[in-house]
């Protein structure tokens, strides 16, 4: 495995990466690397203390929307893309469905104000 670049822009680092694949042909993998901990303190320092013109709900790190998009593109029949701006446009049930999830579900309480 070759890595091809590093780039880090807004505490995500993408590296590229060339390798070959299980039948030895030549492949290139990005990879996006996220610390969610600062977006966890500013998720609770939100929470601590609310401003006075909207009730701050969840702060949800790029890399997770990221995930879900390629999680739900692939339950969807879409590409990872289409899914990505599905989900941010949050227009279709589905999109607010996964929106609702992320702010509100279990599996993402840290990034979330009424856990703190």
């Amino acid at each position: 495995m070759k890595l091809i670049d590093a780039e880090k822009a807004n505490g995500i680092v993408t590296k590229t990466w060339a390798h070959l694949d299980d039948r030895n042909k030549p492949v290139v993998t990005t990879q996006t690397i996220q610390d969610a901990e600062p977006v966890m303190r500013r998720a609770k320092l939100k929470a601590q203390n609310p401003g006075k013109d909207f009730r701050f709900s969840a702060e949800i790190p790029a890399n997770v929307i990221n995930d879900v998009a390629y999680k739900s593109a692939a339950l969807w029949g879409v590409k990872p893309k289409v899914a990505f701006e599905e989900i941010i446009a949050a227009r279709t049930d589905r999109a607010k469905d996964i929106w609702k999830t992320l702010c509100k579900g279990r599996e993402y309480r840290k990034f979330q104000a009424g856990n703190y």
